[in-house]
C-alpha cells in the first residue's frame, strides 16, 4: 500500500504485505527518462518531518540535473569494486546518446534486454562470446533487433574504451558477423 503526502509532492510512505513501511520519494530526472523512485529510509526510524526535509534536498539536487538513484547505483557499483553493465548502459544513454543522437530512444529500447541480462555483470567481464550468444538467443525470434542491438552494443563498447573512460580493455562486440 502506498500512503502519498499531501504537503510534499512526491513523498510516499509505502506499506509491504509484512507490515514494514518505508518512505521514498518519486521523481522525473530533468535529463529525461520515466519516473524514478528513491527510498529514504524506514519509517520507524525517519519521520515524516525528517523524511520532508531529506525530500527538500533531493529536490535541490534533481532541479540542478541530478539523479539520486542513479548516484546511488554507482555508488554501490564503485563500493563493489567493479562499473556493472547497467552503471555503464545508463552513462552511455545519459552522456553520449541522448545528447548527440536523434535516435537515443531506439537505443535505450534495444539495451533493455542487454540491460536485463548482463546489468549487475561487471561490464569488464563480458566476453565476445557472451554477445554472440545474446544475439543469437535475441536472432532466434527477431533478427532485425539482434542486428540493431549489435550496432548500439558495438557503439556502447567503443565509447567505454575511449580515453577518460577506459570502463573495459576490449571491445568485445567489434567484430562479430551480423546474426541471421
Amino acid at each position: 500500500m502506498e500512503i502519498w503526502d499531501a504537503k510534499t509532492p512526491g513523498l510516499c510512505l509505502r506499506i509491504s504485505a509484512n507490515g514494514s513501511a518505508t518512505w521514498s520519494l518519486r521523481y522525473r530526472p530533468r535529463n529525461g527518462g520515466g519516473k524514478q523512485r528513491i527510498t529514504l529510509g524506514p519509517a520507524d526510524t525517519l519521520g515524516l518531518a525528517d523524511a520532508r526535509d531529506r525530500v527538500s534536498r533531493l529536490r535541490v539536487d534533481i532541479a540542478d540535473g541530478g539523479d539520486p538513484q542513479r548516484d546511488r547505483m554507482n555508488k554501490r557499483a564503485a563500493a563493489d569494486g567493479a562499473l556493472t553493465f547497467e552503471t555503464v548502459a545508463l552513462r552511455y544513454l545519459d552522456e553520449y546518446a541522448r545528447p548527440y543522437k536523434a535516435s537515443w530512444k531506439n537505443d535505450e529500447i534495444y539495451l533493455r534486454r542487454v540491460r536485463a541480462a548482463w546489468g549487475k555483470r561487471a561490464v569488464g567481464s563480458i566476453t565476445d562470446d557472451d554477445v554472440a550468444s545474446l544475439l543469437d538467443e535475441i536472432a532466434a525470434a527477431a533478427p532485425v533487433s539482434a542486428n540493431r542491438t549489435q550496432s548500439v552494443l558495438h557503439k556502447l563498447f567503443v565509447w567505454s574504451k575511449e580515453p577518460g573512460r577506459k570502463f573495459v580493455t576490449m571491445i568485445p562486440a567489434l567484430r562479430h558477423a551480423p546474426p541471421r
